[in-house]
């Protein structure tokens, strides 16, 4: 029984991230954004759910493994729309969630295209086919958590700012 790693606490956690960047992007009052977070929860908790059903041994990795692709290429919408509408300090932050987004959309087109018996002949003749499945499984399976990492960094950053204590003038010694 083939299973991704830890694809369950990985989504799990992102139900954390998508409730923080909610609350930031809802201040804004934009519309969109409480659309965007039940995008985001639904491909989250279906990707969670559906590999919980495989590890008890409810479905077979057959059964799964198309539900959720697409599940994951929700979250993958979810991480296009919330890199969009976010309230970033970084352009390059926001690419790159928007990129890992791309690459997550695009893994049930990549499946689609190897085709499930996965007829490694066929495959392995197609030098196309390899860079680009290639690109996108490297861009979501290290993309995700490099933009993870860094949105981690950019929230501390902002924090650290908050919590600066104002700037006191002190008169200049002579």
């Amino acid at each position: 029984m083939p299973i991704r790693p830890c694809p369950i606490g990985q989504m799990l956690a992102l139900l954390v991230v998508a409730q923080a960047l909610y609350q930031i992007n809802r201040s804004g009052a934009c519309p969109l954004s409480r659309l965007t977070y039940l995008i985001g929860l639904a491909g989250m908790l279906g990707v969670s759910s559906l590999q919980l059903l495989l590890i008890m041994g409810l479905i077979s990795f057959e059964q799964e493994v198309g539900p959720v692709l697409i599940a994951t290429a929700v979250v993958g919408v979810w991480l296009i729309l919330v890199n969009y509408l976010g309230k970033r300090p970084s352009q390059r932050l926001a690419r790159l969630g928007m990129g890992v987004g791309l690459a997550l959309m695009l893994q049930p087109l990549i499946f689609a295209v190897i085709g499930a018996e996965m007829n490694w002949q066929s495959i392995l003749s197609n030098p196309l086919l390899i860079v680009r499945s290639t690109l996108v499984l490297v861009l979501s399976y290290v993309g995700l958590p490099i933009w993870l990492f860094r949105l981690g960094r950019t929230f501390m950053a902002d924090q650290r700012e908050f919590n600066q204590p104002a700037a006191i003038a002190r008169p200049l010694a002579r």
